[in-house]
């Protein structure tokens, strides 16, 4: 049974956008919580904000990039943000890095960005393939070395260090030794156009554009049929609920082996394109929307 106490008084709302802050689109692609606050939100066609001293301010990148895609925070308290047609960009310490095409990359569009357990850093293109940076030196792969499809959308580390890239049209792949294997519809999952992926020491929750959201139970792959495809977002918060963000319907919570399904209809949510979940460590919840930033309290 899926439902949402949209009537709690504890539950808490509020919305970040272009009425109350100094955004300039309410087109979010990704946040990044720190010091458990929203602080880095990046936008669809207006590029880069960042909360200082409870103010919004744009952040101009240095070489233009208004379309991001990616922010991740790495382990320095860096921020590498991949943009559309711009390349990667690294933020640290007030000082910036350009990654493109003059640097070697093969593609300026940065679907996303995974610095890994030894420090390389690891740039999946929307088309073509994907880059390594270990020491200053970039290799990269596509179909002609392994890649099971151009268009790259993630890269996730497992826990033996393999590293899980998704795709849109060939499902999954592990590079581990200089060796791929590969994971898609033929094995059991309902889709190849991979989108979020939670990892143990296998894939253990895949979610995908066009098969819905899937579970390795340790034996066989089984669809969850409460939630509704598109699935964009896999994550687990601090008291280990597990979020499902989709684009066009809603939110979905998994609290105690059931399901709850917060929309615009049902919540404050203020839209149903949920591309981005991020959790602070008191309990708040995040969302990034196509109309702005919702922090959620109540659980």
């Amino acid at each position: 049974m899926i439902f949402f106490t949209g009537c709690s008084k504890k539950q808490q709302w509020k919305i970040y956008n272009t009425k109350n802050t100094a955004l300039s689109t309410d087109l979010i692609r990704q946040i990044i919580i720190r010091d458990d606050s929203l602080q880095w939100i990046g936008t669809y066609g207006e590029g880069l904000f960042r909360k200082t001293n409870n103010t919004w301010e744009r952040v101009n990148l240095p070489f233009g990039g208004r379309y991001i895609l990616t922010l991740v925070a790495d382990s320095n308290d860096g921020l590498w943000i991949g943009t559309a047609r711009k390349g990667a960009y690294y933020y640290s310490k007030n000082k910036w890095k350009h990654v493109n095409s003059d640097s070697g990359l093969t593609d300026n569009n940065v679907w996303h960005i995974l610095e890994d357990s030894r420090r390389n850093t690891w740039f999946c293109s929307r088309y073509k393939g994907i880059c390594r940076v270990v020491s200053d030196s970039m290799m990269c792969y596509n179909m002609k070395n392994g890649l099971p499809d151009r268009q790259v959308t993630l890269a996730v580390e497992d826990s033996k260090g393999g590293i899980w890239f998704g795709t849109v049209r060939g499902g999954l792949c592990r590079y581990s030794n200089g060796q791929f294997e590969y994971l898609n519809t033929k094995h059991g999952i309902k889709g190849n156009y991979i989108r979020t992926l939670i990892c143990d020491s296998i894939p253990r929750w895949v979610g995908t554009w066009d098969g819905g959201l899937n579970y390795f139970t340790g034996e066989k792959w089984v669809l969850i049929d409460e939630i509704k495809k598109p699935v964009v977002f896999t994550g687990f918060d601090k008291s280990g609920y597990l979020w499902i963000g989709t684009w066009g319907k809603g939110v979905y919570v998994k609290r105690n082996d059931k399901w709850d399904h917060i929309t615009k209809s049902n919540s404050k949510l203020p839209n149903d394109f949920v591309i981005d979940i991020a959790f602070d460590s008191r309990g708040n919840v995040y969302f990034a929307t196509s109309k702005g930033v919702a922090r959620y309290s109540g659980f």
